[in-house]
């Protein structure tokens, strides 16, 4: 009978505890009800603090990457600073040998592989522009100098690439080219100076005459450029005024001389 009555107790006491729990006072159900009210706003609170943090700090990540790509875009690889299309560009030495486009023949020393259209714009030496590629060098009745260390070609400085117009008649025509060596690569810059103080400049001459010889010379030796053929030079700043060619086409023999064919027809001689 003992354990009987102890199970009963328990269970009373079980039911007063549950029936305290479901008769709790107005009063006490308030309270709680306001600290919920009170909470729930606090918590709500935090949150959006720690979102509105977080939202800032991705917000200055962006505005350092804006500020990062807009400093790179202000500050683009310069162009050409006179719109000139250029023949062939002046190649920079390096002891061992002739190495990378001399980029300041662009007037752009940060680009050393700028794409040319260099040969589009052809005209007269004597009516050249700031963008011309190649000028028409008239040798008809009388032989030309131009003297490339200065801007010669209607004040401007002379393309590297020049047309031969020679004719046919008993004395071999000859474009002298002088100073090659500090020639105007562009209008603001010469070979020999700043960046281009150990540069090559490639040289081209095209004889369009399919009838007469012509020549170029340096002032010291003489090229022969036949009828309708092309001579490929170059010019080094270090190289005292002297336009180096193909030794075929190498002549030490008196300009204005009469020339004629030889046999091999590959060179001309008086």
């Amino acid at each position: 009978l003992k354990p009987i009555r102890l199970k009963a107790s328990r269970l009373k006491a079980q039911r007063a505890s549950a029936l305290g729990m479901t008769c709790q006072s107005p009063g006490s159900r308030t309270r709680g009800v306001q600290r919920l009210l009170v909470a729930l706003p606090l918590a709500g609170w935090v949150v959006c603090t720690v979102c509105i943090l977080r939202l800032k700090s991705e917000i200055r990540e962006i505005q350092v990457s804006v500020a990062s790509l807009a400093s790179q875009a202000e500050d683009p690889p310069a162009a050409a600073e006179d719109g000139e299309q250029h023949a062939p560009a002046a190649v920079a030495a390096e002891p061992g040998g002739l190495a990378q486009p001399a980029a300041l023949a662009q007037g752009t020393p940060s680009r050393p592989h700028l794409r040319q259209l260099a040969l589009l714009d052809v005209s007269d030496y004597l009516a050249v522009g700031p963008g011309s590629g190649c000028v028409v060098v008239n040798l008809g009745g009388h032989d030309v100098t131009l003297t490339l260390s200065e801007r010669v070609c209607n004040n401007h400085r002379c393309p590297p690439c020049f047309l031969l117009n020679a004719s046919w008649g008993p004395a071999l025509r000859v474009l002298t080219l002088q100073d090659c060596s500090s020639m105007f690569v562009t209008d603001g810059h010469q070979l020999g100076s700043g960046a281009l103080a150990g540069a090559v400049q490639p040289l081209q001459f095209v004889n369009v005459n399919d009838d007469a010889p012509a020549a170029v010379a340096d002032g010291e030796r003489h090229f022969l450029v036949p009828p309708g053929g092309t001579l490929e030079g170059t010019c080094m700043a270090s190289g005292g005024n002297r336009i180096h060619a193909g030794a075929s086409a190498l002549s030490y023999l008196r300009p204005g001389s009469s020339w004629e064919r030889e046999t091999t027809g590959a060179e001309w001689r008086p």
